[in-house]
């Protein structure tokens, strides 16, 4: 990863999370993505990435300051049902409007039995927990993972929805999404509905 403290036209030397994790050997279709957040404690960085060669889906963060980038890193390797060692298809979103440091992310499977979940919503409570909830399994054949969340009514958090859209198979030619109501701690949402497509 790289950072700025300052100027966006100044940038360091890009620096390796391996330091923080032990290993930054990834395959080369490994993926990773960003998100700017906030919680009780402050505006924080996070990254995601895929590790298909360990099958971990990983999750580091930092605060969002003038602090050296290169150090002062918290890490955790973000748990997944049995059976489904993480893919590389990451889409991740926070909540806007809100400092509960609550954080969303679609991610696609390596599946191994058609009935093992293959697509799934990853989310991180405030206190740093995450938890997992499975849209489709391996039998449903969905890719492509999309994430939106819809804040609803911004003076009440009682609308707030989280939707997954995918592809309902391989070679595209059918978008299907399922939805969630969004709840705090993201531990006491429930469960996408179950059946192909949603």
């Amino acid at each position: 990863v790289n950072a700025t403290t300052g100027s966006d036209l100044s940038w360091g030397t890009p620096f390796s999370l391996g330091t923080i994790t032990g290993s930054a050997h990834v395959d080369v279709d490994d993926i990773s993505s960003l998100i700017a957040f906030k919680d009780n404690v402050g505006s924080k960085i996070g990254v995601m990435w895929s590790n298909q060669i360990s099958g971990t889906l990983n999750f580091a963060t930092h605060s969002d300051s003038t602090a050296d980038p290169t150090t002062g890193w918290s890490f955790s390797t973000i748990p997944l049902p049995a059976n489904s060692p993480i893919d590389d298809h990451i889409s991740i979103k926070g909540m806007q409007t809100s400092t509960s440091g609550q954080i969303f992310a679609a991610v696609k499977l390596n599946a191994v039995d058609p009935g093992d979940a293959e697509v799934g919503m990853v989310t991180r409570d405030g206190d740093g927990a995450f938890s997992f909830r499975t849209y489709s399994t391996k039998g449903d054949k969905d890719t492509r993972p999309i994430m939106m969340i819809d804040e609803g009514n911004l003076a009440s958090t009682s609308d707030d929805q989280v939707y997954i859209f995918v592809s309902g198979k391989d070679g595209g030619d059918k978008i299907c999404y399922k939805t969630l109501k969004i709840k705090s701690p993201p531990s006491s949402m429930g469960n996408f509905q179950t059946g192909d497509c949603g």
